[in-house]
C-alpha cells in the first residue's frame, strides 16, 4: 500500500521525536510511507526538530504549518496536503508512540475485511511514580474489542482510512466548531456513517500514549468524561430530553458504583467517574452548553512598549448616567476641586433618566467652576450608548470616564494624564471605605490596588467607572460595544483595544471612592448580571485565548458556600455567600443562554 500518515503537532517536541523514531523502527512490510506533518503553531517552532530528525531518515516527509489554532485546522491542512492517489491515510497523535508491528496489524485487517476505516487500540503508559490505586482502578485504559467488525465510532489517534472511500464520501472536513472543545474527529466519523463504511477493529495494531505527570489525576479525567459526554450529545442528534434523561441515568449509575467501591473499601473504580462524568456533560448538552478544554494563548500579545510621551491640550471627563440626581452634584464638586494644571471639559450623558436630571441639572451645577454640559444620551439603554453619545460630544484629545455615583479623589485626573503620557488606556484604582459604612463593603473582595482585574483567565481589564483613553484608540476601536447592556462592556473594551496592540497600564494613585449596592438584593442581582455575561464574553475570546476556570472552580465554589452555610445569621458572611451564590447562578444562566461552559 501507499499511505500517507498525518499528524498535527503543536508544541510538542520531545513528543514528535519519540513518534517519529518509533515509526523509524516499525515494521513497514513493504508499504510505501510518506509522513505528513502539520505544525499549529504560527511560529513553526516544530521545524527545527523536524529537520533534525530526518537527516539521513529513509521516511519521506513533508512539514506544513498551519497558522490557524485548532485541531480541526491542523487536520484539514493534513488533508489537503495528503495525495489522494494514495491508497490510504491514517492519523495518529504527537505524544504517541507506534509498537513494531503496528502498521503491519493495520494494513492487515484492511486487507482481510477489505475495511474502508480500520480502528486500532492506544494504551496509556502510566508515569513510573503514579500510585498504586491508579493502576488498580485502570482510570486511564481505554475499551478494547476482539479484532473484526466494529460498531463504535473511531478517533484520529489511531485510525486507517481507505482513500477510496473518502472519494465516494466527498473528502469531508474536520468541523471547525470544535476548535475548543474538541470532538472534530468523533464528530467527522459520525458524520461518514451516512456513507455506510466497512469499518473493523484491529486489536493487535497497539499504539502506547505516555500521559505526562500533570495528566495522571482523577480531576483531568473527570474533565476529559465531562467533554466526551458534551460531544457525545452534541454530534449524535439525540434530542435534548432524551439527553437529559441519559444524564440523568449515567450519574445515577455513577453514584451507584462509587458507593459500592467506598462500601467494599475499593479504589472508585473508573466506571463511577466516566459515568457520572458523561452523564453530566449529556445534561450539558441537553441545555445547550458547549464544555471547552483546548486553550491557546492570546493570538496577539497585549503591549507593553511605553509609547512616545503626548499631552492632550485640552481633556476630556465623560460621565454617563441614568437618576443618578441624588449623587451627581457630589461627583462634580469632586471635579471641580481637581489639582490637574490643564484644561478640562466634563460632559454628563444622560440615557434616559426619570429623575428630572434635566430640571434639576441648573441647580446641581450652580456655584462650580467647570466647563460643564448636559447631553442627551436616551437613543439607545445602556452606559456603553451613553459613553459613546458623551465622548462623541466631547472634543478633548484624552478622555476619561467616571459614573455619576462615585467621587473621584483631588489629583485623579492629574494622575491618569501621568500615566497616559506614556500609554493608550488607563485604569485607576477603586476604594470602598468613603461612601459604604456599613457591611456591604466587605461582602466583595476589590483588587489589590496598582493592578488591574482579570476574568477568565485572559487579558486585565480596566473598570468602566475609572479609565483615561486617547481619543484615537477609541476611533480604532469603535468605542463601548452597546449590545452589551448587563455588564461586561468595560471587560470587552479593554480586550479589544489590547488585541489591537494597544498598551493598557494600571494608575495606583488615580483612586476613585465606589459606591456600592448598599443592600443586599441590589447586590445579588448587580453580580447576577454581571456574572452572566461571562458566558457572552467566553464565547466571544475563547479562540484568542479566554476559558473558564473549569470543573475544579465550581466544586470549590459549591464547598466554599457549603462551608460558609452554618455562619449565614452574621449580615457579613450572609451578604459573601449570597454574592458568591448570585456569581454561580450568573454563570449558569450565561453558560445555558450562550451554550458555553463559563462556570
Amino acid at each position: 500500500m501507499n499511505i500517507d500518515l498525518c499528524v498535527a503537532t503543536y508544541l510538542r517536541p520531545e513528543g514528535l521525536t519519540e513518534l517519529v523514531r518509533s515509526l523509524e523502527q516499525a515494521d513497514r512490510d513493504g508499504h510505501r510511507l510518506r509522513l505528513v506533518i502539520v505544525d499549529n503553531d504560527a511560529a513553526g517552532s516544530a521545524r527545527t526538530t523536524v529537520d533534525e530528525l530526518f537527516v539521513g531518515s529513509e521516511i519521506d516527509h513533508v512539514y506544513a504549518v498551519e497558522a490557524e489554532p485548532g485541531i480541526p485546522a491542523a487536520r484539514n491542512r493534513a488533508l489537503d496536503l495528503v495525495d489522494r492517489t494514495a491508497d490510504a491515510l491514517i492519523f495518529v497523535d504527537d505524544d504517541e508512540i507506534l509498537t513494531p508491528g503496528w502498521l503491519r496489524e493495520l494494513t492487515a485487517a484492511a486487507v482481510r475485511w477489505d475495511a474502508d476505516i480500520v480502528v486500532g487500540p492506544v494504551v496509556s503508559i502510566l508515569p513510573e511514580d503514579a500510585p498504586s490505586w491508579m493502576h488498580r482502578g485502570e482510570f486511564f485504559q481505554r475499551k478494547r474489542f476482539p479484532s473484526g467488525p466494529y460498531a463504535g465510532l473511531a478517533a484520529t489517534n489511531n485510525v486507517l482510512v481507505r482513500t477510496a472511500f473518502l472519494d465516494r464520501a466527498g473528502w469531508p472536513r474536520f468541523d471547525p466548531r470544535f476548535t475548543a472543545s474538541g470532538g472534530e474527529d468523533t464528530d467527522l466519523f459520525h458524520r461518514l456513517k451516512a456513507f455506510a463504511p466497512v469499518v473493523v477493529w484491529a486489536d493487535d495494531a497497539e499504539v502506547h500514549e505516555p500521559i505526562p505527570p500533570e495528566r495522571a489525576g482523577v480531576r483531568w479525567l473527570w474533565h476529559r468524561y465531562l467533554r466526551s459526554g458534551n460531544i457525545s450529545g452534541q454530534v449524535t442528534g439525540r434530542s435534548r430530553p432524551a439527553l437529559a434523561v441519559d444524564g440523568v441515568l449515567r450519574i445515577g449509575h455513577g453514584t451507584l458504583l462509587a458507593l459500592r467501591s467506598l462500601v467494599t473499601q475499593r479504589v472508585v473504580h473508573v466506571r463511577a467517574v466516566e459515568s457520572m462524568g458523561r452523564g453530566c456533560g449529556a445534561l450539558l448538552a441537553s441545555v445547550g452548553v458547549e464544555v471547552t478544554e483546548y486553550h491557546r494563548p492570546a493570538v496577539v500579545e497585549p503591549s507593553t512598549t511605553p509609547r512616545p510621551e503626548r499631552s492632550a491640550e485640552l481633556v476630556s471627563v465623560v460621565i454617563p448616567t441614568y437618576n443618578a440626581a441624588d449623587t451627581l452634584r457630589a461627583q462634580l464638586v469632586a471635579l471641580s476641586r481637581q489639582n490637574h494644571p490643564g484644561r478640562f471639559e466634563v460632559v454628563v450623558a444622560d440615557n434616559g433618566s426619570t429623575d428630572g436630571l434635566a430640571a434639576r441639572f441648573p441647580a446641581l451645577t450652580e456655584g462650580l467652576d467647570l466647563d460643564l454640559r448636559l447631553v442627551d444620551a436616551a437613543g439607545c439603554r445602556g452606559v456603553s450608548h451613553a459613553r459613546n453619545v458623551g465622548v462623541a460630544a466631547s472634543t478633548g484629545g484624552l478622555v476619561l470616564i467616571c459614573d455619576a455615583d462615585d467621587e473621584v479623589h483631588p489629583s485623579w485626573m492629574s494622575d491618569l494624564v501621568a500615566e497616559a503620557a506614556e500609554a493608550d488606556l488607563v485604569g485607576g484604582s477603586m476604594a470602598v471605605d468613603q461612601l459604604n459604612p456599613g457591611p456591604e463593603r466587605q461582602w466583595r473582595p476589590l483588587p489589590r490596588a496598582g493592578t488591574l482585574p482579570g476574568k477568565l483567565n485572559f487579558l486585565p481589564f480596566a473598570r468602566g467607572c475609572n479609565i483615561a483613553v486617547w481619543r484615537d484608540v477609541l476611533d480604532t476601536v469603535g468605542g463601548w460595544d452597546e449590545s452589551l447592556v448587563a455588564g461586561g462592556d468595560d471587560v470587552d473594551f479593554s480586550w479589544r483595544v489590547q488585541l489591537a496592540g494597544y498598551r493598557m497600564v494600571a494608575a495606583e494613585r488615580a483612586l476613585v471612592q465606589y459606591r456600592l449596592r448598599p443592600d443586599m438584593s441590589g447586590m445579588a442581582k448587580q453580580v447576577y448580571r454581571y456574572s452572566r455575561t461571562d458566558a457572552a464574553l467566553l464565547r466571544r475570546y475563547r479562540a484568542d485565548g479566554a476559558r473558564a476556570a473549569g470543573v475544579s472552580r465550581l466544586v470549590r465554589d459549591i464547598g466554599w458556600m457549603v462551608v460558609a452555610l452554618p455562619k449565614v445569621r452574621d449580615i457579613v458572611w450572609r451578604g459573601k455567600i449570597v454574592a458568591r451564590g448570585s456569581q454561580l447562578a450568573g454563570r449558569i444562566a450565561g453558560s445555558v443562554r450562550h451554550r458555553v461552559w463559563a462556570l
